[in-house]
């Protein structure tokens, strides 16, 4: 994966998350990015209307990018990151 990090080398990079473990991580990678965290309220997604977790967490990151992208200029980026994460807990 990391052989291809060179493509990203001048490129308008934007993390679409304010959290700083997301941002330590695109660090760790030695990417330069801009922050800019969605605003949108992942409250207002009814969860129950999702038939697997996985179609909700999609749907989430989904509609952040899209607020995200809504709000910049289509010239401002090359690349919009968002990451969302899904946890899955099994009994011992």
């Amino acid at each position: 994966m990391f052989h291809i990090l060179h493509k990203f080398e001048g490129k308008k990079i934007v993390l679409g998350s304010g959290s700083p473990r997301r941002k330590q991580l695109l660090d760790m990678l030695g990417l330069k990015f801009s922050v800019n965290p969605s605003q949108f309220d992942e409250r207002s997604l009814d969860k129950s209307q999702f038939e697997h977790p996985m179609e909700y967490v999609e749907h989430n990151a989904e509609r952040k990018a899209m607020e995200v992208a809504s709000r910049l200029n289509p010239d401002e980026f090359d690349l919009l990151i968002m990451i969302q994460l899904l946890f899955k807990m099994r009994r011992f």
